[in-house]
């Protein structure tokens, strides 16, 4: 082989490492797109996952839970609490017990139905708060009445104490305010409240029927 020979084939083989050196900077610096995309990109299902899960805002709000047994038979009464500025829950479980919850779980469960008020109604929002503290040292002192001093009377009692709305809360009203006004949070808390009380007239009906084909 004549030294030209070797003199080329040396040049060529500096000339192929380089090129392999730059394709391989230009793979570092330059990544395809369609990898930069698949690391990047959200999957959808993350995004539905994170919008069906969020809780809503329980601020300034009046709070509804089913009561087992009683609400089945009878949907519109179920066990109330109030929600302060941040969102906590407050309602009265039982004889000198308040309980305060970060998301809204009361004595027997999970808000599901919820009614947001017009805090505008008030000066400051530090009234709200002022009134369903004192609400609550009031009623951790007090015996539990299933009748005429209850959860709802809590509520009463702070909207009262603030005043909302003219004062002259009480238990009969704030029941049917929320039963004709409250937001579901989920349709979960929908089948809550009157699924099994369907079910029941349903029992009913059918039973009726039976008896007078016999």
């Amino acid at each position: 082989m004549t030294s030209r020979a070797l003199t080329d084939l040396g040049t060529n083989n500096k000339s192929g490492s380089i090129d392999l050196e730059q394709s391989n900077i230009n793979g570092i610096m330059h990544p395809s797109s369609k990898i930069s995309t698949t690391a990047m990109a959200p999957s959808n299902n993350s995004i539905i996952s994170d919008t069906t899960t969020r809780i809503p805002d329980f601020s300034f709000c009046i709070l509804w839970s089913p009561l087992p047994i009683i609400t089945w038979i009878i949907p519109f009464i179920g066990h109330l609490g109030i929600a302060d500025s941040r969102g906590y829950s407050h309602d009265f479980q039982g004889p000198y017990s308040i309980g305060t919850s970060r998301k809204a779980v009361m004595a027997f469960g999970p808000t599901t139905r919820y009614l947001k008020m017009d805090i505008g109604q008030l000066s400051t929002a530090e009234r709200w708060d002022d009134a369903i503290r004192e609400a609550d040292r009031i009623y951790s002192g007090r015996m539990h009445n299933l009748f005429c001093d209850n959860c709802h009377s809590h509520v009463a009692k702070a909207l009262n104490l603030m005043p909302y709305g003219g004062g002259k809360w009480n238990m009969v009203k704030l029941c049917f305010l929320v039963f004709f006004r409250g937001t579901f949070v989920s349709f979960g808390g929908f089948l809550c409240q009157f699924l099994p009380f369907l079910i029941f007239v349903f029992l009913i009906v059918l039973f009726r029927v039976i008896l007078g084909k016999s």
